[in-house]
């Protein structure tokens, strides 16, 4: 069994800078920077270290700022690609903007920043209500008269 690794301020700083400052996921950030560290040991971290679980909060909301900002550059840019498709005897080319990915790039963030910061990014969800509302006057008095109580029917099964 691996020798636990403690909490270390360095990877943690590392860690936050990346992710603040980039899109990418957190296990492509441990890939980039060489850690010999695995994702399970930042959750764990986070567990444990409230310091560091802000810190970490406060970089992934600097990252849903880049995403946002990417989603208008995606909107904005033509990727222009290949479709290719064979049909038996021959292969069929058509190049053009990749509308269907550049739209599935897009829906794919705003799930992830809904999810992440749902008051900011969340879908709106407004009630209405219809109908009307009444309201009754009851007037109580003190020698209004109380109703009588129901006499109690027990069943015959329940005789002894």
């Amino acid at each position: 069994m691996p020798t636990p690794i403690p909490y270390d301020e360095e990877i943690a700083d590392q860690v936050c800078d990346a992710i603040a400052t980039s899109k990418r996921g957190l296990e492509q950030i441990i890939r980039d920077l060489d850690l010999a560290i695995s994702p399970s040991l930042i959750y764990k971290w986070l567990q444990q270290n409230e310091a560091f679980r802000e810190r970490y909060t406060r970089a992934k909301e600097d990252q849903l700022q880049i995403l946002e900002d990417e989603m208008l550059t995606i909107a904005d840019t033509t990727e222009v690609g290949e479709i290719i498709t064979d049909k038996g005897d021959k292969v069929e080319v058509k190049r053009g903007d990749m509308l269907e990915h550049r739209k599935l790039k897009i829906e794919t963030r705003k799930w992830l920043m809904g999810k992440l910061k749902p008051k900011k990014y969340g879908d709106k969800i407004q009630q209405e209500h219809s109908g009307e509302v009444g309201i009754k006057t009851v007037i109580v008095t003190p020698d209004a008269k109380k109703p009588k109580p129901k006499p109690e029917i027990k069943p015959d099964f329940a005789k002894e």
